[in-house]
């Protein structure tokens, strides 16, 4: 739910900032949000209004063709939400800090620990499953379970793990071993 302090305007205010300090929102003209694209850089948008639809955020992105992408919200707990094309979202009030999208009209969905995920490519590479999982833990060493054997992988940054195979990809950190 939008909450908004009780002072002047200004030019931009930064959604992440606004939740990171756990202060309401300024009003402002624009509102910047981190964006991170399938490659995991991360660089800022401006939005007109916090609560922006899907297909607003992929133009605020530089996303012509939005009909052919997707963009999720990364919830606190590291959980991706899916933002629809059409349909206002609540960054601030689902504590969002940020955002990323993929251009493509698949999308596979994994875990990390209990954290549902979701990535716009088939393979997924172990630094890019680092890096997400660095987003919700402080320890980043990561297995890959095996339920066929029951036996756990660690997965090096070079690995190379496909995704479109049958069912949901599980994988742990260290932590959890």
């Amino acid at each position: 739910m939008l909450r908004f302090m009780d002072e002047e305007s200004v030019a931009v205010e930064d959604i992440g900032d606004a939740v990171r300090q756990h202060r309401a929102l300024k009003t402002a003209t624009l509102y910047r949000i981190a964006l991170l694209d399938a490659q995991l850089v991360q660089r800022p948008i401006l939005l007109r209004n916090a609560n922006p639809t899907g297909q607003e955020a992929l133009v605020a992105a530089g996303v012509t063709s939005v009909e052919e992408a997707s963009v999720f919200a990364i919830l606190p707990s590291g959980d991706f939400e899916d933002i629809r094309l059409f349909e206002a979202y609540d960054l601030y009030g689902r504590e969002v800090e940020q955002l990323i999208f993929f251009v493509t009209d698949r999308i596979y969905r994994f875990m990390i620990n209990d954290a549902q995920l979701a990535w716009g490519q088939s393979e997924i590479t172990g630094r890019a499953l680092r890096q997400l999982a660095a987003l919700i833990y402080d320890e980043v060493t990561l297995y890959q379970e095996r339920p066929a054997t029951g036996d756990r992988r660690r997965v090096d940054d070079a690995d190379l793990i496909d995704l479109s195979q049958g069912g949901v990809e599980r994988f742990v950190t260290s932590h959890l071993v």
